[in-house]
């Protein structure tokens, strides 16, 4: 490769085995190898690398990182046949999407994010993890924490709240979780709460109406049987769910909410919701 590289995207190469790298990559800033092959990468190679996506690397074993990657802030990482990686030797990252089906490796994984203090939006899409643990309180900077399709999460962490700076909370498809903490409505910045399918979850802390900041709430397809009365408190506060839960609370004024505003009120993606049209009201 030549050493002028700036940006390499071989996203959807789902054949690519290997990037065999002879020389040093000075400028390279940008890499996606999305959905190939590659069981292992040398950032040693890539001193400037700012963005690294191995998403969907199913067979992905090492992120080898010899020395200080001090420009790495957005990371992408398919970590289910991944024994060890160490979060020190990037400690600027900013954003980072985790995913995986071994629940061993998952929590050794977490427990290393304690050292990620520019930390600022977290995804975990772990399939077999029931619990997290509370060191993730630590990332005090983390604005976003996404823990979408974590299908075994049975409880979220005790000290939540110590995440002061966290503004949106999405838990679509943890269809093993059974409440929310009621110390959630101490997060005073919060302002996106998603629960879409989290059909175990019958309550909502009774006290949320303490969480001033709160714009969006998407509980479609959870099963929230009742609102908490303080909610009625958050003036403009729009509530997203099916016709019929919508209606079984007591609200009538309901208004169509296409698949790109579904995408923004709690769905990761807007081809997962393509074609469809939901339900929201927004509390006077």
């Amino acid at each position: 490769m030549t050493p002028n590289l700036e940006t390499l995207n071989l996203e959807g190469c789902n054949d690519f085995v290997e990037l065999h790298m002879l020389v040093e990559c000075p400028k390279l800033n940008y890499l996606s190898l999305n959905g190939s092959k590659v069981s292992n990468v040398n950032l040693g190679m890539t001193p400037r690398i700012e963005t690294l996506n191995l998403q969907g690397c199913d067979d992905f074993v090492e992120l080898h990182m010899p020395t200080e990657c001090p420009n790495l802030k957005f990371l992408w990482l398919n970590v289910s046949n991944m024994s060890n990686i160490d979060f020190g030797l990037a400690p600027h990252i900013e954003m980072l999407y985790l995913e995986g089906r071994n629940d061993f490796v998952e929590l050794h994984i977490i427990e290393a994010l304690k050292h990620l203090h520019h930390l600022q939006s977290l995804t975990l899409s772990f399939k077999k993890i029931k619990h997290l643990p509370d060191s993730i309180c630590l990332l005090k900077h983390l604005k976003f924490l996404e823990l979408k399709s974590c299908w075994c999460l049975e409880q979220l962490p005790k000290d939540l709240d110590r995440l002061d700076c966290l503004e949106t909370l999405d838990l679509t498809d943890c269809i093993f979780l059974q409440d929310i903490p009621n110390n959630i409505c101490k997060i005073k910045g919060l302002t996106r709460l998603c629960l879409s399918y989290c059909i175990l979850v019958e309550n909502l802390p009774e006290e949320l109406g303490r969480s001033e900041c709160l714009r969006t709430l998407n509980i479609e397809g959870a099963g929230i049987s009742r609102l908490p009365q303080s909610i009625y408190q958050l003036k403009g506060l729009r509530i997203v769910g099916s016709r019929w839960r919508l209606e079984s609370y007591g609200f009538t004024s309901l208004e169509k909410v296409s698949g790109w505003l579904l995408a923004s009120y709690g769905f990761t993606s807007l081809e997962e919701v393509s074609g469809s049209t939901g339900y929201s009201v927004v509390l006077p």
